[in-house]
């Protein structure tokens, strides 16, 4: 019996062409390699962007916890004749924690959390609060008891303003241009101001002529700042101008700033409320 030619190719064919179906749809080496490098690459910046986000979000709480601070702020001050809450923990020293606001302001948060920010990775935080419970330096034992601090110089206190002879600014009223003037901010995460409740702006420049960002020994500012106060809570480079934090204005407003946009020399800032009002001209904005 004769077989057909076309049949018998067919079916001769038929099993050379299955190894080469199938090697057709096998990876290579390279291609396995190349798509592992494309999947690595896309959960990098996926991974990137989860933390940009998350970062995002707690700055975005952090400052909706100052505006927190800065209303119970307004409205102490409206139950106390204008006067302004004060300062009294201490770095280094005694302190007054009877007469700070973090025990004067409690009656207005909605709860004490609103001291402690989503950003704070202090390790002098109490153990039994989440934190290291490593004491604050300079002490045996104090702890760390709020995030924020206020601006000294609207301290009854603790105002440099009373060493020049100068009205201390400790109410509304003798606060020239409240929306141009600092009054929370956030200490520093270590070192001695880590267990206080204020700054000392004036030691962070020497009087003198105005300088520019980048000027001769412009430098100073944001290094001896950022040893009392966390100005790059909220991002940048530390210890420069472009460290950037969260801060509350006496008008009630708040904003995440770089440094450079609240100070810039002892006589351009907007901690001093003799000159706070003038920042903005000053500076050329």
């Amino acid at each position: 019996m004769s077989v057909h030619p076309s049949v018998w190719s067919f079916r001769s064919a038929a099993p050379a062409s299955a190894p080469a179906r199938r090697a057709r749809r096998a990876f290579t080496l390279v291609e396995l390699i190349v798509v592992i490098a494309i999947v690595a690459i896309v959960v990098g910046f996926t991974l990137v962007a989860l933390r940009s986000a998350r970062q995002g979000s707690r700055v975005a709480r952090c400052l909706a916890q100052v505006r927190s601070l800065q209303l119970a702020h307004l409205a102490y001050a409206a139950d106390h004749r204008g006067f302004l809450a004060d300062v009294g923990l201490p770095h280094g020293g005694i302190g007054f924690p009877e007469q700070s606001f973090i025990t004067t302001l409690r009656p207005y948060f909605d709860s004490p959390a609103v001291l402690r920010s989503p950003l704070d990775e202090s390790p002098h935080w109490p153990s039994g609060q989440g934190g290291q419970g490593v004491p604050v330096p300079g002490t045996s034992s104090a702890a760390r008891v709020t995030s924020y601090g206020m601006n000294d110089y609207l301290s009854r206190s603790f105002s440099v303003a009373a060493d020049f002879g100068s009205p201390i600014a400790d109410r509304l009223a003798r606060i020239p241009s409240p929306a141009a003037t600092v009054m929370s901010v956030f200490m520093a995460e270590e070192g001695a101001y880590a267990g206080s409740d204020h700054p000392h702006v004036y030691q962070w420049a020497p009087p003198g002529p105005p300088g520019v960002p980048g000027g001769p020994g412009s430098a100073l500012p944001p290094i001896q700042a950022a040893s009392q106060l966390q100005t790059d809570a909220a991002g940048g480079k530390a210890k420069t101008w472009d460290a950037r934090s969260n801060y509350g204005f006496a008008d009630g407003h708040v904003g995440t700033l770089p440094f450079s946009e609240v100070y810039q020399t002892a006589e351009i800032n907007r901690f001093d409320p003799a000159v706070a009002g003038s920042f903005g001209a000053r500076m050329g904005g």
